[in-house]
């Protein structure tokens, strides 16, 4: 997979603003050692809006992805007082912006041929991830500041389609099926997270993701004339995504 200049940006702009905020968290106050003592793991259930960009989103030449949503687990485990290791699940689903679908076949038909009905299914992304994140305590304890890199699996599955071609005399239909892709994957992301109880805090975070999958054993049947097996198609994913979370103490 290639490293995008946005994804470069956004590790550096991730570590250097943990690389201020260290600095400025050792010049100002000392960490209570007392909450790393008690608390060495915890776990996190997120929600949240994610956006797709690039070629992902793209409504001509690419997936047609729309704004969607995610939700997910995490589990940290503090090895220091400034590092943890962490793991990750998520689930991304996306909704397929039809009419600009709809134009683009219809721009590739013959003359005389249209497309008078289409219904398109949802992408759907599963990561499977595994990284190291920093931690810098704020405002005495009160906020601490989270940075993350993550990396692993992501498995994801096509859009269905059904779409229907009319030349003014009669209809055809013709049925597409999901495919399936598993690809390596990365997450790069920041938050903070609000201590708002004993046993229950909140998380603010955003974060960028990007894989490049490649979808397989896509079925096209046409009615009344066969099914064939449509070449892999590469999709490019790329989704920033804004999440809310609860933190438990474990």
């Amino acid at each position: 997979m290639k490293l995008s200049k946005r994804l470069i940006l956004f590790c550096c702009l991730t570590f250097t603003t943990q690389l201020t905020f260290s600095q400025a968290v050792e010049n100002t106050q000392t960490i209570d050692s007392d909450i790393s003592n008690e608390e060495k793991s915890v776990m996190i259930l997120h929600l949240g809006a994610s956006f797709p960009s690039g070629n992902f989103a793209d409504t001509e030449n690419g997936g047609a992805a729309k704004n969607g949503f995610s939700i997910g687990v995490e589990f940290h485990y503090n090895i220091t007082e400034t590092f943890y290791v962490g793991a990750m699940y998520r689930n991304h689903s996306y909704k397929v912006d039809e009419p600009a679908m709809q134009r683009s076949l219809a721009a590739q038909m013959q003359p005389g041929i249209g497309v008078s009905g289409l219904s398109v299914g949802n992408w759907k992304l599963n990561n499977y991830l595994v990284g190291l994140g920093t931690i810098s305590p704020l405002n005495n304890n009160e906020i601490e500041f989270y940075t993350k890199m993550m990396m692993g699996l992501c498995s994801g599955k096509s859009p269905s389609v059904q779409a229907t071609l009319s030349d003014g005399n009669s209809d055809l239909v013709i049925n597409q099926t999901s495919g399936d892709a598993n690809n390596f994957a990365a997450l790069f992301g920041l938050g903070f997270r609000i201590h708002a109880g004993e046993s229950v805090d909140i998380m603010i975070s955003g974060d960028y993701f990007t894989s490049t999958l490649e979808y397989e054993d896509i079925l096209v049947t046409a009615q009344g004339q066969g099914t064939m097996t449509a070449p892999p198609a590469e999709q490019e994913t790329d989704v920033m995504s804004l999440t809310f979370g609860l933190v438990f103490k474990l």
